[in-house]
Order: C-alpha cells, then sequence, then structure tokens
C-alpha cells in the first residue's frame, strides 16, 4: 500500500512539474569521421546536416593539403549549435600536449555566418596540422592561409571568387607582396579573397607535404619578403615577380577547367583565336610580328610552315574545353574545325584546296558567330537567330 501511495505521489508531482514549466530541449549528439568530430545540435535533423557539410569539408582539405589531418584520441572537434550564440566562434587550448577545439555557430546561421564557419573550421584544422608538422610546437595559423582555403568549403565559393575578380584580366591579379602585407579592411571582399585563394595554390605547388607544413609554421608577418624569396627560390623581389607571373599562365588552364570558369574561356579564347605567325615558325607573311586571325592567313597558305602553325594553333584551343558547357564545346569545335580546314587547304591544291578553304569559311564564321554571342549573354536559341 505504502508503494501504491508512493508511485500515485512520484506521477502526481510530475504531472504537476510538466504543467508549470517549459519543455527541457532535446539536444541531438552525434560522432561522425570515426569519432574525430562530436556534433552538437537541438534535433537530430540539425546535427546530421551539419555532420555531411563536415564530413565534405575534411575530405576537401585533405586532399587539397595531401596529408591526413591528426586527431587526439578520445578528443574529438567539437561543432555545437549555440542556440543563444550571435556569431560563429572558436574556442582553443593547447597544454600539457592535449588540443582542445570547439566551433560555436549561431541556431540560424545566415551567409556571413556560412563564411565565419568555413574560416573556423580552417584554422582549427590548419592548427592541427602545424601541430603535427612542428612537433607540438604552437603556431597560429596566417589568416590569408585560411581565407585562401575556407571558399573551398562553401558550396561554388571557389568559382564565385574567381568570377568576382575576373579571372581573365591578369592585370588585377598582385604580386603576393604587394597585398599580403597590407591587412585588409573587415569584412574581407571577395576580390582579395581570390588574391588569397591564387597564392595559396602557388604555396601547395610550391611546397608539397611536409615541406609545405614546416614553410607555414615558419611564417612571420614581419619576415614576408623573406618567405616569399625563398617560397620560390628567389634571390630578389624581382624573381619572386617572374616566378608568379610563369607559375601564373602555366596554371591558367587548369585554373579555367578546374572551376569551370566559362566567362574566363571565352575571353581566352579572343586571344588564342589568332595566331603568332613570327612565334610559330612562319616568317613570309609581311605582318608576321602581329597576332592575326585566321581569315587573314587565306591568301598565305602557300607559304612554308603554314600547316604546322596551324597544328600548333590546335593544341593551344584544345584544353579550354575541357570541364565546360556545352555551348563553350561548341565555339572550341567551330575554331578547331576551321583552323583543320584551313591546314588541309594548306597542304592541298587545285578542287580540294577549294573544298577545304569553303569548309574554312563556313566554320569560322560559325566560330566567330557564336564565341562572340556567348560574350554578350545570348542563349544557344538567340545565337542560331543571328544572320
Amino acid at each position: 500500500m505504502n508503494l501504491r501511495r508512493c508511485l500515485v505521489l512520484v506521477l502526481s508531482l510530475w504531472s504537476l512539474f510538466l504543467m508549470g514549466t517549459e519543455p527541457i530541449p532535446v539536444r541531438s549528439v552525434i560522432l561522425i569521421h570515426q569519432g574525430k568530430v562530436q556534433i552538437t545540435a537541438p534535433d537530430t535533423a540539425a546535427s546530421q546536416t551539419l555532420g555531411v557539410w563536415v564530413r565534405q569539408c575534411l575530405s576537401t582539405l585533405e586532399a587539397l593539403w595531401q596529408t591526413k589531418i591528426p586527431f587526439q584520441p578520445d578528443l574529438p572537434l567539437e561543432i555545437r549549435v549555440n542556440e543563444r550564440g550571435e556569431k560563429v566562434e572558436l574556442l582553443e587550448s593547447w597544454r600539457d600536449g592535449v588540443l582542445r577545439q570547439r566551433i560555436e555557430i549561431p541556431h540560424s546561421p545566415d551567409r556571413q555566418d556560412s563564411l565565419a564557419m568555413a574560416d573556423a573550421l580552417t584554422r582549427a584544422l590548419t592548427h592541427r596540422a602545424l601541430l603535427a608538422a612542428t612537433s607540438g610546437q604552437w603556431v597560429e595559423a596566417p589568416d590569408w592561409w585560411v581565407r585562401g582555403h575556407s571558399l573551398h568549403l562553401l558550396n561554388g565559393g571557389t568559382t564565385a571568387a574567381l568570377k568576382e575578380w575576373s579571372d581573365v584580366s591578369e592585370g588585377k591579379w598582385l604580386p603576393p607582396d604587394q597585398w599580403i602585407l597590407q591587412p585588409p579592411v573587415e569584412p574581407v571582399s571577395l576580390q582579395i579573397r581570390a588574391q588569397e585563394l591564387l597564392f595559396c595554390r602557388w604555396v601547395r605547388h610550391q611546397k608539397k607535404g611536409e615541406e609545405g607544413w614546416k614553410w607555414l609554421a615558419g611564417w612571420k608577418a614581419d619576415r614576408a619578403l623573406f618567405h616569399l624569396q625563398d617560397l620560390c627560390g628567389a634571390a630578389s623581389l624581382r624573381e619572386v615577380h617572374i616566378h608568379w607571373a610563369l607559375w601564373r599562365a602555366a596554371d591558367r588552364d587548369a585554373r579555367l577547367s578546374e572551376y569551370r570558369l566559362e566567362q574566363g574561356v571565352l575571353d581566352e579564347l579572343e586571344d588564342r583565336a589568332r595566331v603568332h605567325p613570327a612565334l610559330m615558325g612562319v616568317n613570309g607573311l609581311p605582318e608576321r610580328y602581329r597576332p592575326l586571325d585566321l581569315d587573314q592567313l587565306v591568301d598565305s597558305i602557300h607559304l612554308e610552315g603554314v600547316e604546322e602553325m596551324l597544328t600548333k594553333w590546335n593544341l593551344r584551343l584544345q584544353p579550354l574545353a575541357f570541364r565546360q558547357s556545352d555551348d563553350v564545346h561548341l565555339v572550341v569545335k567551330h575554331y578547331l574545325d576551321a583552323g583543320l580546314a584551313l591546314g588541309h587547304a594548306a597542304g592541298s591544291s587545285g578542287r580540294k584546296r577549294q573544298q577545304n578553304l569553303e569548309r574554312f569559311e563556313q566554320s569560322f564564321l560559325q566560330a566567330r558567330k557564336t564565341h562572340h554571342a556567348l560574350l554578350l549573354g545570348m542563349n544557344p536559341a538567340q545565337i542560331q537567330e543571328m544572320p
């Protein structure tokens, strides 16, 4: 009887408690990446969504850095949704060989919060890699390194930055020493982040693996010019500028295809669609030292070296179609067909030459018409209606 009375009393008190108080918030806690990252969110959907993004971020950065990000056993990186928080915060402690990291994010992050989340995660993971490279010496990650990689963690962030800064306008890409010594104005613009993104790409190209992390660990802002010279083995700042310009030009096709910069490809075609006779071994033309459109070569296809020059020209154009849209593929195809037909005309005679020249004129006209229409932002249907 006493047990029954106690049970009734407990149930009565519990009912009063439920009626008189707000519900206790439910929290969802999950572990991902083999228990190396712990995510705490208000509900399961939120924690799982955040978990998918963090997994993708880890894979992206490990691929870019060509390294496995180290984690200590039973000490996961914590990512917590703070329902009362107003901004993204990275809290870190490195003491007695123990690293504790927690990223706190607002309940409903906006676009700026998303960028701050990417920055915080990039910084936290960079610190882990630096600790491994320096055998436990704490080194602060440079801001330019963090911002230069965090855009890779946002959907379309990298492409947006490069488009914003107009990848094809080479004069806009400043040598690193001309911006890295000046702290950017907050909030950091997409244009500055694009500069930092490209510089980080150069760093990864110059210093790979453990050598790259040791170089980064030694970075001191007040010795930036020394570090830049060391990065590319330059004896002077002028040589740094030369190395930077040469690498940027060599990396250009890779950037255009990797980030699918359609506008960049269309603008690049403005230059590559022309031939440079003197640079390609043809010396009989009176204007051989300036770039020429293909149709300006028709009367000179009998000259020695024209056929070989057109073969080289075709090879310069082919990479521009890699990983691009169908419209860009069509433009490049028309140009390549025109170059091939003109090359065949140069190697033939009589009626065969005339047929190849007719093919050339048709393909070249289509190439120019489609190219210019896309530069104006017209869609394929409008291109077909052009005279």
